[in-house]
């Protein structure tokens, strides 16, 4: 009954509703689709389909574009069915077989977004890409895919010099950096100061610089750094230079450094008279009068004697009116009653010293000489060494056979003893210590005695066998003379008194004081 009431009452309303369509033109049945119209895998629309919501060709941007450099392809993508869909851009360099897929973007139902994605191209010249929109579960109109050329330029080259560098008192250590970038495009690079001493570095200054295609000059003020190097450094965000790019230079700098005179040194002894062997602590008052700054350093402790280093220890750098006090500590204190250290304050090549001494702690101990005992065995040894280098030396001289002469040969012993017994002697009494001489017969004139060193004339004739000689009167020398009636007699000269026997007179004398020949007579 109820389904006879159905069918009854729908039967109106089809009627109806035909008889409305017929009146407004509008077809019953639906229109085959033209083909130019998007093709959809899911006709009824149950899920997500996605489709170009303008035209139907990527954009990219970062071009003009260099080997390395980031390129961005982006395509606006319409969500025109149910669901909410993902929607991912790739690309495809068909040449080396190279993918890049970008991030997968969320779209609602009637909503559009932008997909996007980033390639990097590894050669220079026109290279061809291909592009499409994927999504996992989603319908993708075909207009959502197709091909793109990018003419890509060689890599670009960057190169640092530091030109000049200057370092005062007053303004501190300034450089002039000249930074250069070959033509293409403008890049964005960190370029980061170092100073580095030894093996310690810091970074002094770090800027973000837009560079352009050319040469561009910086100027740097660094203050007074603790560094002997600077070194500039380029890092490029983004993009990727040329491997003949000169992305780091460094060079070589000298602070000024304080005069050593306007330093000064104090040293105190906290351990007083230390003994042997026990370590001894200083305190070291290091003050800095000049207008520059003293930079870091060492402090060395020396014995003084033997300059043998007993303590080192660095500093710090010492700004200028400033005092530091540092502690310094000698392991093992030398063995002496006193010690005479010198403490030197060295940075750069420039050092400041002071002397000062330290009396030790006496300890009970045997004998010791005041002296050293191995240098005195040195001595000894050397004196020994060189007395029997001269004994040799002098045998060796006095041992040397005679030359002979070129006019004849030498006179041979024979002949020496033979003349030395043809000759007659006769003997004669010293008038002042009455010892006998033997003179030669034929001899007169002076004489001295080999017993008092005295001199005296030897008077008298010559015995009869000898032969005279008569000396000429200009030849003869004419002494003074002196006159006593006793054993005593003045010296003409200097009036000294001297004593000449009577029965010896008249006699040449010669005065012991003055030097001086007479002749001593009676009267």
């Amino acid at each position: 009954m109820l389904s006879m009431m159905s069918k009854s009452s729908s039967t109106p309303i089809i009627i109806a509703i035909v008889l409305f369509s017929l009146s407004h033109n509008y077809p019953i049945m639906p229109e085959p689709l033209q083909e130019d119209e998007p093709l959809f895998t899911n006709s009824i629309n149950s899920s997500a389909n996605f489709t170009s919501a303008g035209t139907s060709t990527v954009a990219l941007s970062g071009e003009p574009a260099h080997v390395g450099d980031q390129v961005v392809a982006s395509i606006l993508v319409s969500n025109i069915g149910h669901s909410t869909g993902f929607a991912t851009l790739n690309i495809n360099n068909e040449e080396i077989d190279q993918s890049f897929s970008g991030d997968s973007v969320e779209i609602t139902p009637g909503s559009s977004r932008e997909v996007k994605t980033s390639f990097f191209p590894t050669n220079h010249g026109p290279i061809s890409y291909s592009w499409w929109v994927s999504s996992n579960g989603s319908d993708v109109n075909q207009s959502l895919r197709g091909e793109f050329i990018v003419e890509v330029l060689p890599k670009q080259t960057i190169s640092t010099t530091i030109n000049s560098y200057d370092w005062s008192a007053t303004e501190g250590l300034q450089i002039e950096v000249s930074l250069y970038l070959s033509s293409g495009s403008s890049r964005e690079v960190i370029l980061d100061v170092t100073g580095s001493l030894k093996e310690t570095s810091s970074l002094l200054q770090s800027i973000t610089i837009d560079l352009d295609p050319g040469r561009r000059n910086f100027n740097f003020e660094l203050g007074s750094p603790n560094s002997d190097t600077v070194t500039v450094g380029l890092n490029t965000i983004g993009w990727l230079p040329r491997n003949d790019s000169v992305n780091s230079t460094s060079i070589d700098v000298k602070p000024p450094l304080a005069d050593p005179s306007e330093l000064s040194v104090d040293v105190f002894v906290t351990t007083m008279e230390p003994s042997a062997g026990e370590p001894l602590r200083l305190r070291v008052n290091l003050t800095n009068g000049d207008d520059l700054q003293a930079h870091s350093g060492k402090i060395r402790v020396l014995r003084s004697s033997d300059q043998t280093i007993l303590a080192e220890s660095l500093i710090s750098a010492v700004n200028p009116g400033v005092t530091i006090s540092h502690e310094i500590v000698i392991p093992s204190w030398p063995d002496s009653d006193i010690v005479q250290l010198e403490v030197i304050w060295m940075y750069g090549a420039l050092s400041s010293s002071i002397f000062h001494s330290v009396e030790s702690s006496v300890q009970e101990k045997g004998f010791s000489p005041p002296f050293d005992i191995s240098a005195a065995l040195i001595g000894v040894l050397s004196g020994i060494v060189i007395v029997l280098s001269g004994r040799l030396v002098w045998r060796a001289a006095s041992s040397r056979t005679p030359t002979t002469s070129e006019s004849r040969i030498r006179e041979t012993r024979v002949e020496r003893d033979s003349r030395s017994r043809n000759i007659i002697l006769k003997e004669i009494p010293c008038p002042f210590c009455e010892q006998r001489l033997s003179v030669p017969a034929d001899h007169f004139g002076d004489a001295k005695c080999p017993s008092c060193s005295m001199q005296f004339s030897v008077l008298g004739k010559p015995d009869s066998s000898v032969q005279k000689i008569n000396v000429p009167e200009e030849n003869q020398t004419t002494f003074p003379k002196s006159k006593s009636s006793s054993d005593l007699l003045e010296c003409p000269e200097c009036d000294q008194t001297l004593k000449v026997p009577m029965e010896k007179r008249p006699v040449h004398s010669r005065c012991p004081v003055c030097k001086i020949e007479f002749l001593a007579e009676s009267g």
